[in-house]
């Protein structure tokens, strides 16, 4: 685990352009939605949404897991024109409301922690207010790289899906031409 309390920046460059990228988006990710959440609730998959024409947010869904709940790292980037494709550029991080959560867990505990050392006396609880401090100070810093791979994996899925590269498909289909033509002769 990465324990820098910085952004994971991911950035992934296809061939894909634009709108062939967001085909393929909408066939292998889940549209973050109401009717949707009920629909998965069950699987295992990829959420997310577009908040504009370009940029979207992205986060893998585990089954029965309550998304918003969740510590889990989601990614929010940006799709960018790039020459014969697009660039896809983001970071991974937690939800603002996780990283909140974990701060006044940190700051109830520091008070605890206060409170019983110097005011109870009591080593009971001034050491497990401690402990917890530590815990909940340690899942703020940690960046598990498991889940940023996950997600730089989900992303390089869409990214390189050779199906929705129109180009792709019609140089294939020359190259089968020319070899037929050529056999025929």
């Amino acid at each position: 685990m990465n324990l820098s309390r910085r952004r994971e920046n991911i950035k992934v460059t296809c061939r894909l352009n634009k709108a062939e990228w967001k085909r393929s988006w909408r066939a292998k990710v889940v549209e973050d939605t109401k009717e949707n959440k009920n629909a998965y609730r069950g699987e295992n998959c990829f959420w997310g949404n577009f908040e504009d024409d370009a940029t979207f947010v992205m986060y893998y869904h585990k089954e029965y897991e309550a998304v918003r709940l969740s510590l889990k790292m989601y990614f929010k980037g940006h799709i960018v024109e790039d020459g014969d494709g697009c660039r896809i550029e983001g970071s991974a991080a937690r939800l603002r409301s996780t990283n909140g959560f974990l701060m006044i867990g940190c700051l109830l505990c520091l008070v605890a922690f206060l409170g019983s050392l110097f005011y109870a006396g009591d080593i009971g609880t001034t050491a497990t207010t401690a402990v917890l401090m530590l815990i909940l100070l340690f899942v703020y810093f940690a960046k598990p790289k498991k889940e940023i791979q996950q997600i730089v994996d989900g992303l390089k899925d869409i990214s390189f899906d050779e199906k929705f590269y129109k180009r792709g498909e019609k140089a294939g289909e020359e190259t089968v031409e020319k070899k037929v033509d050529e056999k025929v002769d």
